[in-house]
């Protein structure tokens, strides 16, 4: 159980030097081989934190990372702890073993053992008026504070009269900058409702003198004092409860923290600290000496359970005198302990915010608004930067420094110049008392709007092995000027592809000629620029096939038309651009009652070469007919095979069969 704070030394008072906060820097967390608290003690001269393990009858020593560095066991049940004012010992507190422990403070060998009497079980440490105070069990029920005087070449310990009528060991607390003063606080003989008491003792003579006494409803987890010995603070219920020393009359002074509260400790300087065991809430609280709430931390979960986070242990927290650092020891759901360091507890943490529109336009005025607040209030007028990064700056500009308003309001005001994502960050750069703070707002900004266009009709039916000449015409742009003219013939065989990419002339013009073969969509396309959206247009160029018939078998032509003899089946031969599984399309009519009549149909595959011939079978002699072949595109399967081309037909070809 911790039971003193900031220690003193036993031969006389320190006088500490807090220098400047530097920047902050990452807390850290290690895991401690202990199973309980019984102190923590942080020893600034060695960077080392000192801390006593009852469970397991065991001392620690760590670095400031918690990699423990020395250990030293034995000890059954040892509890508070205690750094020489020169750093070069430590006192344990060693109830099991009737004695106050001496051991090295580098390596924690022991040095000597000072005995308190066989009935007398030390468990609380203080220096004061130099001597070692400690509180101690004598008897069930029975308690007392005793001393242990080092000056001279005879230790010599000190008991307890009796008078104070204490029930257990009391809690001890000194003050760093007046060494007389020495409070308690334990169990007393109950008297209505008051089960515990405190008490304030002058220890400048040989004997302390009792100054002030207080009955109080139970003893409280710790108690300490403030540095100039003026007020005593302690963890009750919700709040650290400050009383001063001179009387133990309560003050209007109150930490409010949570109704689990559990340690306090008190910084040369008088900034506090406070502890809670807190699953749910914030575990540790930094306060200025008025009890302005500085900072509180949360302690993350370590352990399995995902409802709960770690534990702050009884006591369990230390300031490092000079530097300000702050530790802690946790547990977690499945009593694996830890070691935190909050490197820069004395600093505030600030909530800097910022909010605004999710989108807007380019050059269009653009408002955003924030607020900087915090524990320890800033003063109207304090500066924050503000960065943009879009586009045209991906590493950010620095913009104007805007300064806060009333309440810490932010305005940053802008005309973004680049289009797309637009990201402004606000930094507030911190201080000697404040942590930095940055808040990040993206908008989504519209570029303008391009004009790209392309001199030819789409769906225009152009012969097979046409040149077309294509000209696209880009308007107003920023600093790309350069267009791309894509053809994409029909069919997975050709792919897409650049057909010219060049930047624009002077009017804005670019021109291609392309040669086509089968119908393709022909794009112009514009990739845009920081200021200016991308944009694409196409048409879809239909082409024909190349296609024709000739007629086989003929014996005469006359006025149009091919004459058969009836023994010779008339044949009609179709070439046509190949494609593996294309088919020709033939149509066979004849001429009745006025007017040309279907007489039949069919699809004809083609040979390799491109070829198909369409044999007439049965036609009727001297009745005029024609024929024609074409491609009709479909898919696999239908109609001519494949859907590369538009529909092409050859001319009628005339024909008669004759007797």
């Amino acid at each position: 159980m911790r039971v003193t704070r900031t220690v003193v030394g036993v031969t006389a008072s320190a006088s500490v030097i807090v220098g400047a906060v530097g920047p902050a820097r990452a807390d850290t967390y290690a895991g401690l081989p202990i199973g309980k608290v019984g102190e923590v003690v942080v020893d600034g001269t060695h960077q080392r934190v000192l801390i006593s393990d009852p469970s397991t009858s065991k001392i620690i020593q760590t670095d400031y990372n918690g990699a423990v560095t020395a250990a030293r066991d034995g000890y059954p049940s040892v509890e508070d702890l205690l750094l020489s004012a020169d750093r070069t010992r430590l006192y344990a507190a060693w109830p099991e073993g009737h004695a106050i422990v001496a051991l090295d403070a580098t390596d924690l060998s022991e040095i000597t053992r000072y005995d308190v009497g066989s009935a007398v079980r030390p468990h609380t440490l203080a220096a004061a008026g130099d001597r070692i105070w400690f509180g101690y069990e004598s008897a069930a029920d029975a308690g007392g504070i005793g001393s242990l005087d080092l000056r001279g070449d005879d230790p010599r310990v000190t008991l307890d009269d009796g008078t104070s009528k204490w029930l257990d060991a009391p809690r001890l607390a000194t003050a760093a900058n007046k060494p007389g003063v020495l409070a308690a606080a334990g169990r007393v003989p109950a008297e209505g409702d008051f089960k515990a008491a405190m008490a304030v003792f002058d220890v400048t003579g040989d004997a302390p003198q009792r100054t002030a006494r207080v009955d109080f409803y139970a003893k409280p987890y710790e108690i300490a004092l403030t540095p100039d010995g003026s007020t005593l603070l302690y963890p009750w219920n919700d709040t650290l409860v400050s009383r001063r020393t001179s009387d133990l009359a309560t003050t209007s002074t109150v930490y409010k923290m949570t109704h689990t509260a559990n340690a306090v400790d008190v910084a040369p300087d008088g900034t506090v600290a406070g502890g809670a065991s807190a699953p749910y809430d914030p575990d540790l609280y930094v306060f200025t000496p008025g009890n302005t709430l500085v900072r509180r931390y949360e302690l993350p979960d370590t352990g399995k359970a995902s409802w709960t986070s770690d534990t702050l242990d009884d006591g369990a927290l230390a300031w490092e005198p000079g530097s300000g650092q702050l530790f802690a020891v946790a547990y977690n759901d499945v009593d694996k302990y830890s070691l935190r360091r909050l490197t820069a507890p004395r600093k505030s943490v600030p909530t800097l915010t910022l909010t605004g529109p999710t989108s807007g336009k380019r050059a269009v005025a653009l408002a955003l608004t924030g607020k900087l607040t915090s524990s320890l209030p800033l003063p109207t007028g304090t500066a924050v930067t503000v960065t943009r990064t879009d586009p045209e700056y991906p590493k950010g500009r620095a913009m104007s420094t805007v300064r806060t308003a009333t309440g810490g309001a932010i305005t940053v005001k802008d005309l973004p110049p680049a289009g797309g994502r637009v990201t402004y960050t606000i930094r507030y750069a911190g201080d000697a008392t404040h942590e930095p703070a940055v808040a990040v707002w993206s908008v989504q900004i519209a570029k303008s709007t391009p004009v790209l266009t392309l001199n030819r009709k789409t769906n225009t039916v152009f012969s097979y092995g046409s040149k077309v000449s294509v000209t696209a015409h880009l308007g107003g742009a920023y600093k790309n000027r350069t267009v791309a003219i894509y053809v994409d013939p029909y069919g997975a065989d050709q792919p897409n592809k650049a057909v010219r990419v060049t930047t624009v002339n002077s009017k804005g013009d670019l021109a291609a000629t392309i040669t086509l073969t089968r119908n393709s969509r022909i794009s112009a396309v514009f990739t845009g620029d920081t200021r200016v959206a991308a944009k694409s247009v196409s048409i879809v160029a239909q082409t024909r096939v190349r296609i024709s018939q000739t007629a086989k078998g003929q014996y005469k032509k006359a006025n149009n038309y091919n004459y058969f003899h009836a023994k010779t089946q008339p044949r009609f031969t179709t070439t046509m651009t190949y494609m593996k599984g294309r088919s020709q399309h033939v149509v066979v009519e004849y001429y009745a009652g006025g007017s040309w009549q279907l007489w039949g149909y069919g699809f004809i595959p083609l040979a390799s070469n491109g070829t198909s011939t369409a044999t007439i079978v049965g036609a009727q002699r001297n009745i005029r007919m024609r024929v024609k072949a074409g491609y009709v595109p479909g898919g696999p399967g239908q109609n001519s095979g494949d859907a590369l081309n538009v529909t092409t037909y050859t001319p009628w070809t005339y024909f008669i069969v004759t007797k």
